[in-house]
């Protein structure tokens, strides 16, 4: 019997030792149908396991891959790795290095046939809507409504809202699971589906508002032309209004547009990098012959025109 058991754990530790991790990455839930379908086009499926979570978990995770096992060392993000990001990677002796995988938007969504004058809008004004000191159609310009407003938004760790409510400014945003509780006239989806739920919401209820991506953009709503006065609040002349499109969120004047990138880490010193599979997400995510089809079923725009075969 002592020489089955051993020879048992002999075996048990082999095939151990043989075993290939399975990598789980963190990083932008906008991202997360693109990278899902990636890994699957590059064959990767008993490799990778993206979970997403938002990109800031991702960066945190791709800043603790000195220590951590199996680290993780791309991370697809819907933001700029920011100062203190940088700051925390260096103290580790690492570098992001960005890779633009596409463009995107966020844009404000209105019900179609409810409020047929409403076209446009400052971002001033939408920080009034969203921080409840605007809640009845007649306080926002270019509205022919006057009854209450119902404001629609994503939950507070989704990267989409993160985006949202840093270009609009002066939110509050603690507790940090749960900050929409500061606006209690906003009106939160949580979970999987909710830029779907927004534009089926905004395109059937009259009185709605709400901010997605363009894929919820659908018969019954339609996106307003937006001008960006976080800055100087009430400055927006006829002509700043923008709208967005594929030459406004390529050439960024369209004030929602934003980069997705993937970022990978590497030594500042030494040559720590990506390896195996997540090397090959990198690869993968740069190649028109892979990306491109997976870019166009998630609405993404590629980086310039003619990149995509």
């Amino acid at each position: 019997m002592r020489a089955i058991k051993l020879t048992a754990a002999v075996c048990f530790l082999a095939g151990v030792a043989n075993a290939q991790p399975h990598d789980h990455l963190q990083g932008s839930d906008t991202l997360a149908p693109f990278t899902r379908q990636l890994i699957t086009a590059l064959r990767l499926d008993t490799q990778l396991t993206y979970v997403g979570g938002g990109s800031t978990l991702g960066i945190q995770a791709a800043i603790r891959a000195r220590t951590d096992f199996p680290s993780q060392r791309v991370t697809p993000s819907s933001r700029f790795v920011n100062d203190v990001e940088s700051t925390q990677a260096a103290a580790q002796n690492l570098l992001f290095v960005d890779y633009v995988l596409g463009l995107d938007a966020l844009v404000i969504l209105v019900n179609d046939d409810g409020n047929p004058s409403l076209t446009r809008m400052a971002f001033s004004d939408a920080k009034q809507i969203w921080q409840c000191n605007e809640t009845n159609w007649s306080q926002v310009p270019g509205s022919d409504r006057t009854d209450s407003i119902l404001a629609l938004a994503l939950e507070e760790f989704r990267d989409d809202t993160h985006d949202f409510v840093d270009r609009i400014g002066g939110f509050f945003q603690l507790p940090p699971d749960a900050w929409w509780s500061n606006y209690p006239c906003v009106n939160v989806c949580f979970g999987d589906g909710c830029t779907q739920i927004i534009g089926t919401f905004t395109a059937n209820i009259p009185n709605s508002i709400g901010y997605s991506r363009p894929t919820g953009l659908m018969s019954g709503n339609r996106d307003l032309s937006l001008c960006d006065d976080s800055q100087a609040p009430g400055t927006c002349t006829d002509t700043d209004y923008v709208r967005q499109s594929v030459t406004t969120i390529r050439d960024r004047s369209y004030p929602l547009s934003r980069r997705l990138h993937m970022y990978k880490v590497q030594g500042i010193t030494g040559s720590f990098g990506p390896e195996g599979p997540q090397t090959t997400l990198l690869v993968g995510s740069m190649d028109p012959n892979v990306a491109c089809p997976i870019l166009a079923q998630n609405r993404f725009i590629p980086v310039f025109d003619g990149f995509c075969p």
